[in-house]
């Protein structure tokens, strides 16, 4: 994957951050990305934490973010 960030991009740090297909930056290449590398990597650990809990589905389900059955 970062070969293919840095043939696309000139960078090879995860997260590359991509607006509606717009390549906008990533760690490496502005002093301000350091705390947004810090928000995707606390954002993605809380996501993944939520999943093994099973919480993740009643959560987006609540705020509308996906219609689920929950009773099937």
């Amino acid at each position: 994957m970062q070969a293919a960030l840095a043939e696309w991009t000139g960078q090879r740090t995860v997260p590359n951050v991509f607006i509606a297909g717009t390549h906008i930056g990533g760690c490496d290449c502005k002093p301000n990305f350091a705390l947004l590398c810090l928000l995707v990597h606390v954002m993605v650990s809380t996501v993944i934490a939520k999943y093994q809990a099973g919480q993740l589905l009643n959560l987006l389900s609540d705020a509308g973010a996906i219609t689920v059955d929950l009773n099937a």
